[in-house]
């Protein structure tokens, strides 16, 4: 297991999976079969797919996955966490226990 802190975000990884862990609430991005390549650059953290490029830019407390063709909006709003795909209007808000 891989681990690294950014600003207040503890990241770590293993083989497919990267977890991105908050102050109250834990993000966990699985990958399966795919190629990851962590890259830093100041504030941001660029992931490379095999297919797709995922951009995650960190900006106070707001965390943006972009997408090739779709722009997934990763809000973190106090211990919740609100999930917003822009083209399908899905939201989902992951309450802490």
């Amino acid at each position: 297991m891989q681990h690294l802190t950014i600003f207040a975000f503890h990241v770590y990884w293993t083989y497919d999976s990267l977890h991105l862990t908050l102050e109250h609430s834990e993000v966990v991005l699985t990958l399966e079969h795919l190629e990851v390549v962590l890259i830093l650059e100041h504030s941001e953290v660029v992931l490379i797919l095999e297919h797709l490029k995922l951009v995650l830019t960190l900006e106070h407390s707001e965390v943006v996955l972009t997408l090739e063709h779709s722009e997934v909006v990763l809000t973190l709003e106090h211990s919740g966490v609100v999930l917003t795909l822009e083209q399908s209007g899905v939201i989902l808000k992951l309450e802490p226990l």
